[in-house]
């Protein structure tokens, strides 16, 4: 490496360690010549999960020489790390790696050339030197090359339209897989990099470009070095990308100078940066309000990733699912919430967790639950029309089930093993954390609570944190103990389950009650306690008012005035995370007022039915009559709750005479919103009048199976398809599309089956695979399930797709059978299909829809026998085996009330 390129801090270990051309890319470096005999101290055992704390780095610059084209890169790395104690073995990690020379070398003294070693699958790996390094600063220097991997983990390639790219993924702990590091979120170090890539490549890292130059076939691209970054954040992209400039984001009160922005797509896809390099500018400015901080890094790059999950918020450098970015201003809503909600979270990240990183992985939530309890905040700034902070809320409820199961984790889960860092990331620390965060801002107060906020991440800048860091902010910002209540939602698992009672013997009290909430069949020990911020909305005549307080110990008292109120609603705005049950007097009364509920007061209402049925406090037949006035609600986040008590019915009542009543029942509760919201959207629709047509359209097509609109979906279906190759868009509204496939495919004869199969191997636009494939897993033609269950393992799918046709199949009751005794035929091949992309663990969820004993216990037992071979799959499958058995319990509850309802025998 030329010394100009490399930063001052890191000049003399090049001069001392020399600076040799890294190997070529298509072959494996000669080896270097013996090392002088180590001789070994004490032998010291590989640590299994943390690295040891005496050793410390302080800089890393990183040389990679990429060519996608090629099976191999190769590279180098020069390390600056801190010795708390001398040190014969030096412990980092590495993963995969050919190396053909490394030394490390003390102050002026001469390099000591050493050995080194991969101790285990997960990457942790020693150098090993003949003598002491000494106390203080050290430097080591590594020359390695390793083959590309061929998933979205670690330094990846792969094929879109015929050229070939290398993109990154490193969270969790995949930085170990493209160079030597320490690889863990406390180590926060500026990086270096410099990329040496073919002539007719981009190159992109987190740092601006600062220098290129031409070196025969290859481009070296040197980029600015980073601000303190933990490895996971460190990025790379490699290939003929179209680097679009977007219009700068304008300073503004928080920054002084325009933010540089870009979008980066694989080649031709550049002009579909259009909607994104529009907007995106304004998520970052509307997130420097909410944090009031200006953005941390030099410059902002959107990366669309074809093949890619979700989106990946490295510093500076965003990496995103093609089908986030690439689309224009007609896409349809779901794209557009998608590409708000998701830009917001992942810019947001760049404050929490890029800037402020959680000091372990224990405290993962600093970094998930805050960047999405802050992108719904900014979303619903940025755009309210998009209704976002409604669809959070609605997350909460949706989170409720699964930390309702005795076998789900504390948000704040000790990391004891590789598996618990995987399992980390999960709704519960997503989507429960957040929930947590939100409910303590409404009881503590946004604007304090905000500022805690912006306290904590200007006192951690460029650094690391803990939990207690974050709650000692806001406790001394809204002059609350937050820290303490707090702590009872982060360090415990469940839900609060809240009785309440309206007394008026004097004053005006609610009485409450708490334990922790237990659905029918549950194991679950209720007796547990947290304490609560209850805020509760109640009227008096015309008039509505809240009231608040922490529930602290098993029972308490909320005032609500001198007089009696008409009603009460204990979870104002829906903002608590606790399920709850008021009085049958109340909910009399409650009901009787639901007219002056905001929106997301009905849906805390709508919430605390679907807990009655989940606890088996009410019949079937009342619940669904309670529920019956939603499906008249203009978002389907209400209008849904009683399709999701139909469905249930239509389960359980399958191949019974009875399950026509059941889709009539369907049929005419939601025609009136059938006949509203039509087959085609227009432009004055609101955005809640488009995910209504969805759901409602949905229902009316899939679930109680109407003739007339499933011919009308079908129709829409193949004239979206036509008869040759090219497509027709303009057939279907565009938000409609999925469904009209799905119909058009389920009776698809072979011919046409084969047609769209051609069809998706010729295209790399993720958007439209997807589609071609909600057309061919839809068919339940017996004689294609063999061709559609082996797309999952015959290698014409990309990673993510790969469980599509399987899940599709199994969940479906006419096809789960046989899906079934394929997935069990084919699980070696499924397992070794899936271990590139890391999502083995998903196999548990095979299992999701099984209801009846015979299903269960054949699941149980061929999973069993299994678990050992899947990494991270006992979490999950714990999971799912205690919903299949809640699902038991709810059946054999209302099934009988259900039956009755229906007319059923």
């Amino acid at each position: 490496m030329p010394r100009r390129l490399l930063p001052a801090i890191l000049l003399a270990s090049a001069a001392a360690c020399g600076s040799s051309a890294p190997p070529p890319t298509s072959a494996p470096a000669p080896s270097q010549p013996p090392a002088p005999p180590v001789n070994p101290p004490a032998a010291e055992p590989a640590p299994k999960l943390r690295l040891p704390a005496d050793t410390k780095p302080t800089a890393e610059a990183i040389e990679l020489h990429i060519d996608p084209t090629k099976p191999r890169f190769s590279g180098q790395v020069d390390l600056a790390i801190d010795l708390a104690q001398p040190r014969r073995v030096i412990w980092l990690h590495g993963r995969g790696f050919h190396v053909s020379k490394v030394s490390a070398q003390s102050g002026t003294a001469a390099p000591m050339l050493g050995d080194w070693k991969e101790h285990d699958k997960n990457g942790t790996a020693s150098i090993s030197l003949p003598n002491d390094l000494p106390v203080g600063p050290a430097k080591l220097h590594i020359e390695f090359d390793r083959a590309f991997g061929t998933s979205d983990a670690g330094l990846s390639t792969l094929t879109a339209g015929g050229d070939a790219y290398a993109f990154t993924q490193f969270e969790e702990v995949d930085a170990r897989a493209a160079f030597p590091c320490f690889d863990e979120p406390g180590f926060k170090i500026p990086f270096d990099v410099t990329l040496v890539v073919p002539k007719g490549d981009q190159a992109i890292s987190n740092g601006r470009e600062i220098d290129r130059k031409t070196e025969g076939d290859a481009l070296r691209v040197h980029f600015a070095t980073t601000k303190p970054l933990p490895s996971y954040l460190v990025a790379f992209a490699v290939g003929p990308l179209d680097v679009v400039n977007g219009p700068d984001v304008p300073a503004n009160a928080f920054r002084k100078q325009p933010l540089p922005l870009r979008g980066v797509a694989v080649k031709g896809r550049g002009k579909d940066l259009a909607y994104t390099l529009a907007h995106a500018g304004g998520i970052v400015a509307t997130l420097e309000g909410v944090f009031g901080l200006p953005y941390p890094y030099d410059k902002l790059d959107l990366i669309a990733v074809p093949a890619k999950p979700g989106a990946m918020e490295n510093a500076g450098a965003i990496t995103f699912s093609e089908r986030l970015l690439l689309f224009g201003d007609n896409a349809p809503l779901e794209l557009r919430r998608g590409f708000a909600s998701v830009v917001a979270h992942e810019v947001a990240h760049q404050w929490t967790g890029d800037l402020v990183t959680a000091a372990w992985w224990d405290d993962i939530w600093l970094n998930e639950a805050f960047a999405t309890w802050i992108a719904a905040i900014a979303a619903e700034r940025w755009d309210a029309k998009l209704g976002l902070a409604l669809y959070q809320a609605n997350n909460t409820q949706n989170v409720m089930g699964t930390d309702a199961l005795g076998s789900a984790r504390q948000i704040r889960q000790p990391i004891t093993s590789y598996d618990d860092i995987q399992d980390a990331f999960d709704g519960i620390t997503y989507q429960k954390g957040a929930a947590v965060l939100a409910m303590f801002e409404h009881w503590a107060g946004s604007e304090r609570f905000l500022k805690g906020l912006h306290e904590y991440l200007a006192a951690h800048a460029y650094g690391n944190a803990t939990a207690d860091d974050f709650l000692a902010a806001t406790s001394a910002a809204t002059d609350k103990d937050i820290k303490t209540p707090f702590h009872t939602f982060l360090d415990q698992p469940g839900v609060p389950f809240v009785e309440t009672e309206v007394a008026c013997q004097g004053p005006a009290v609610l009485k409450l009650k708490q334990s922790r909430f237990t659905p029918l069949g549950s194991i679950v020990d209720p007796r547990r306690t947290w304490q609560v911020p209850v805020c509760a909305r109640y009227a008096t005549g015309k008039t509505t008012h809240e009231a608040c307080t922490l529930l602290t110990a098993e029972q308490g008292e909320l005032a609500l005035g001198d007089k009696c109120p008409d009603w009460v609603l204990p979870n104002a705005d829906a903002t608590g995370y606790y399920r709850f049950a008021s009085a049958a007097p109340d909910l009399a009364k409650l009901t009787k007022g639901y007219a002056q509920l905001t929106l997301r007061d009905r849906m805390a209402y709508a919430n605390s039915v679907r807990a009655a049925y989940l606890r088996g406090t009410g019949a079937y037949q009342d619940l669904v009559t309670a529920a019956r006035r939603l499906a008249s609600e203009p978002t389907p986040l209400l209008a849904g709750t009683p399709m999701a008590f139909l469905n249930d019915a239509r389960s359980w009542l399958r191949g019974d005479p009875a399950y026509a009543a059941v889709e009539r029942y369907g049929r005419d509760l939601y025609r009136p919103a059938y006949q509203q919201v039509g087959w085609q959207s227009a432009k004055a629709d609101s955005a809640d009048k488009i995910s209504l047509r969805v759901a409602v359209v949905r229902f009316f097509v899939e679930d109680v199976r109407d003739p007339a609109a499933r011919a009308e979906a079908k129709k829409r279906g193949l004239a979206y398809l036509g008869t040759g190759d090219r497509l027709h868009p303009e057939a279907v509204d565009a938000n409609l599309v999925p469904i009209a496939l799905g119909a058009a495919g389920e009776d698809a004869p072979a011919a046409l089956w084969d047609r769209v199969h051609d069809q998706l191997a010729k295209t790399d636009d993720t958007e439209q695979r997807r589609h071609l494939l909600e057309f061919l897993v839809a068919n339940r033609r017996p004689e294609l399930a063999p061709k559609i269950l082996g797309m999952s393992i015959d290698h014409s799918l990309r990673p993510i797709e790969l469980l599509i046709p399987l899940y599709s199949q199994i969940f479906e009751p006419e096809t789960r059978d046989p899906a079934w005794a394929w997935a069990k035929a084919h699980f070696s091949e499924l397992l070794a299909a899936l271990a590139e992309g890391h999502r083995q663990a998903a196999l548990a969820g095979l299992g999701g829809e099984f209801c009846d004993d015979a299903h269960i216990a054949d699941y149980q037992q061929f999973m069993a026998g299994r678990l050992d071979q899947i990494e991270g799959v006992k979490r999950p499958f714990a999971q799912v085996s205690e919903s299949q058995q809640l699902c038991l319990a709810k059946r054999k509850a209302h099934e009988a009330s259900a039956r009755k309802m229906f007319g059923a025998k």
